[in-house]
């Protein structure tokens, strides 16, 4: 399979859209406990869930694009990055990093070079990130990457940053 978007590259970085190949990586990512604990689905994901997903729904998702993080020089994956048009202007972004890469900017690094994408290519104006009101790390990092707080619907508060 041929990417849908071109790789993305930051000073410490390459971002590669995801693959098929790329489940087992995903799996580790998104099946800790400390992590899918504030998704909207609270389960540990399995590869067939993942691959049916990826096939059934993420290739014919036009408006969705996410991808593998990689240091550069050891190829070492170290998450998971994501952004989605939920308008003309409006982009979403996600994110699971590797708990072992915490605080050392490159989170930062990967949503800031998607944004970046997002506003040049797609000309979105605001950028949109839903956190869950328990997930300290997330709310620590999206706040410290220029996120506000806007609403809170259940357990889920809506950051916006303006592009």
């Amino acid at each position: 399979m041929t990417s849908r978007t071109p790789d993305i590259e930051t000073g410490r970085l390459i971002l590669k859209e995801i693959t098929e190949k790329d489940t087992e990586v995903i799996i580790r990512l998104r099946s800790n406990p400390d992590v899918y604990k504030y998704f909207l689905s609270v389960h540990e994901l399995t590869a067939t869930e993942h691959i049916k997903w990826f096939k059934t729904q993420y290739l014919h998702d036009e408006s969705r694009f996410d991808y593998i993080a990689r240091v550069k020089g050891n190829n070492i994956a170290i998450g998971v990055f994501g952004i989605k048009k939920m308008g003309q202007k409006i982009v979403e972004t996600n994110y699971i990093l590797n708990h072992l890469y915490r605080g050392k900017g490159y989170a930062h690094e990967a949503i800031f070079a998607l944004l970046e994408f997002a506003k040049q290519e797609w000309e979105c104006k605001t950028a949109i990130a839903k956190i869950h009101k328990d997930n300290n790390a997330s709310i620590h990092f999206a706040e410290s990457s220029g996120f506000n707080p806007v609403f809170q619907e259940g357990n889920f508060i809506t950051y916006n940053k303006q592009l």
